[in-house]
């Protein structure tokens, strides 16, 4: 770290206890300038397991292990009880309106250094997974808006850089909510928010009432971004094949001795195991500018403001890449399959959709069912061992999904329908949250998919080498389903001082069958978090939690990475 970084770094801590948030007004204009400091640590607290490592490093993955080889490096870069990330982030935002409110902008960005998540033991961090991981400054949330009245009805537009979520999900993925990309890097740090981990895209969104309840929102995304995902080899990737630093697909002993004894004879680099073979990264096939994405909601409110129902068309490109395969035939002098491999989104999809959520008493309810008449599931091209076929797999087939997801929110206070759970944890309140979402694939055939899992390599099928789920008996699910249940006691003025302690257990289990990608669900894979949160009013908040993962057998690589984290955020 260089001494300015580290001049800033210092200075942004002790800043917040010098300062409070800025407003300022003028004859025509207020706003405000908000700022976030978070100081963050993650640290491992499980073993490796060495059934998730590929024999030709060290481990004791089945065999063969060309999945198991191709995604360990994650597992294998961080040690127990090591620390996985030590980091220092910014969160600044600059907010401007008019005087009535009527009109306006909003300028968020973001700013992160981290001192360890670079510092890997087995397989060092390419530059550009660096460039994420380390030390990245982005510029989030750029929009301006206008409110207005047309034929007597409220119209609202935005314009730039921002979010629209559509939809009833609370936690499980895969639903209506599917306009932004997510960074997943960002969620696993400890004390991100939800308004970082969205990624903005830059649309045009309007919104306006018709009257008689009803009410209508539209965007227009002008450029698509993807999901950030894990770079490869860092802490909670689990392929070495997909974010960035990705890289080819190595064979391996084991499945190049399958090939034949003599290949890769004269091939050997430092970079191959063993001097095998392998099929190189080849880059990204990104949607481009003909992929239009664009979306419209219909809803209605009846009387009772505290129910709606919504209606939803979107077309949109995949924010999840698959791993795309093209095969060249084989090498003249030495008779190898030839081939690369490359990441690809599905484009011009389409979604359907219908939620509604209501409130009796307390209690929250909220819905969505959507549709998806050609949603991308991941497949595994066929390799011809011998170099005879020339061809491309976009690592992806169609197939109509639907997904179902009900949820529910409640506050127990000491005078309502709970008051005996209130009462029973001493707390002043309990905030009650519970999802359960189902996903079906109609049309499904298992043979040619598979999830984000440890695979063998069968040779059985006339002379060509498939993908197959490992274990042999697993496969993919025309239905799968799961929950996630939320429970959180508030304690405010504990001790007797003007600090409010706020417990947090958040559990997942994905119950039963395999989706045709991870998201959402790989049966008996559950997590569980505990977070224990200290705060004083919107100063400060301090958090120390632990996440573990376990169930799911092979199929949950992310089983022997359970770690501590904590946190500290301070608002000015």
């Amino acid at each position: 770290m260089t001494t300015r970084f580290a001049a800033g770094a210092a200075m942004a801590l002790v800043w917040p206890a010098l300062s409070c948030a800025v407003t300022f007004e003028t004859d025509a204009l207020r706003g405000s300038v908000d700022s976030t400091i978070t100081l963050g640590f993650a640290a491992r607290t499980d073993a490796r397991d060495c059934r998730f490592i590929g024999q030709d490093n060290g481990g004791c993955g089945p065999d063969p292990e060309l999945n198991f080889l191709n995604g360990d490096d994650g597992d294998r870069n961080y040690n127990r009880g090591d620390l996985f990330s030590l980091y220092l982030k910014g969160l600044h935002e600059l907010s401007v309106k008019t005087l009535d409110g009527a009109s306006g902008a909003l300028v968020r960005a973001s700013w992160l250094h981290d001192w360890r998540a670079g510092k890997t033991r087995a397989i060092p961090l390419a530059s550009d997974a660096r460039r994420q991981i380390v030390t990245r400054t982005e510029l989030l949330d750029a929009f301006v808006f206008h409110q207005t009245e047309l034929a007597g009805h409220r119209v609202q537009w935005r314009l730039g850089n921002q979010v629209v979520s559509w939809g009833e999900d609370l936690f499980i993925l895969g639903g209506v909510n599917t306009i932004n990309a997510i960074d997943s890097q960002r969620a696993h740090l400890p004390g991100t928010p939800v308004k970082e981990i969205l990624r903005p895209a830059p649309m045009l969104a309007l919104n306006g009432d018709l009257g008689a309840g009803w009410s209508a929102e539209a965007y227009w995304q002008f450029k698509w971004n993807s999901w950030r995902m894990d770079p490869a080899g860092s802490y909670f990737s689990t392929m070495d094949t997909v974010g960035k630093g990705a890289r080819g697909i190595y064979f391996g002993n084991s499945l190049s001795a399958q090939l034949g004894p003599d290949i890769g004879a004269g091939l050997a680099t430092p970079d191959i195991p063993g001097g095998k073979p392998f099929f190189p990264y080849a880059g990204e096939n990104r949607p481009g500018a003909r992929d239009r994405q664009y979306g419209m909601a219909l809803r209605y409110k009846p009387d009772d403001a505290g129910s709606e129902l919504a209606f939803y068309y979107l077309r949109y490109n995949d924010k999840m890449p698959q791993v795309g395969f093209r095969q060249f035939g084989k090498d003249p002098v030495f008779g190898l399959p030839q081939g690369e491999i490359f990441m690809n989104w599905g484009t011009r999809r389409e979604l359907f959709g219908l939620s509604g959520h209501t409130s009796l008493g307390d209690l929250a309810l909220g819905s969505e069912l959507s549709y998806r008449p050609r949603d991308s599931v991941g497949i595994v091209a066929p390799v011809d061992p011998l170099g005879r076929a020339s061809f491309t797999s976009p690592g992806y087939a169609t197939e109509r999904k639907w997904q179902w997801n009900v949820s529910a929110v409640y506050s127990a206070t000491p005078s309502n329908s709970l008051s005996g759970l209130v009462s029973l944890l001493g707390a002043s309140q309990v905030d009650l949250s519970a999802e359960a979402a189902v996903v079906h694939y109609p049309g499904l055939n298992p043979a040619p998919y598979t999830p984000d899992a440890p695979v063998h390599w069968d040779f059985s099928r006339g002379g060509k080498a498939y993908f197959v789920p490992y274990p042999r008996g697993a496969s993919v699910s025309k239905t799968s389903w799961g929950y996630v249940l939320q429970v959180s006691p508030q304690y405010p003025g504990i001790f007797g001082s003007n600090l409010t302690f706020t417990p947090e257990l958040s559990v997942s289990h994905d119950v039963k069958g395999i989706s045709p990608n991870t998201i959402p669900f790989v049966a008996g894979r559950k997590a569980a978090t505990l977070n224990l949160n200290l705060s004083r009013t919107s100063q400060w908040k301090a958090s120390l939690g632990y996440t573990t993962f376990w169930g799911g057998g092979l199929n949950n690589p992310l089983s022997d990475r359970d770690f501590v984290s904590a946190s500290f955020s301070v608002n000015f």
